[in-house]
């Protein structure tokens, strides 16, 4: 399971990082969110979290041990945490 997420995390924040990921952004009510964020940033935001998310999961599945699993998930929530963040402050129009 951790290397389907490690190549969809690569994959997906690759097609971020190149402008080609804003169909797993768009807002299919087509309502508000769409016109008050800035996409282009949000798309950037979402490659590097996922790149790094990536990183991680290939630091994580050749590790063992209750510390090793428990800072790489307070990793992924701080990352996650810092995304929203950026999000909402940083990528409003």
């Amino acid at each position: 399971f951790d290397f389907v997420i490690i190549v969809s995390a690569f994959v997906i924040g690759i097609m971020f990082l190149t402008g080609h990921g804003g169909v797993f952004l768009k807002n299919s009510r087509g309502g508000k969110q769409g016109q008050t964020y800035d996409e282009v940033r949000m798309e950037k935001a979402s490659g590097i979290a996922l790149i790094i998310l990536g990183v991680l999961t290939v630091v994580d599945t050749f590790t063992t041990g209750l510390l090793a699993k428990s800072l790489y998930t307070v990793a992924v929530l701080v990352i996650f945490g810092i995304l929203i963040y950026y999000i909402k402050t940083k990528c409003k129009k």
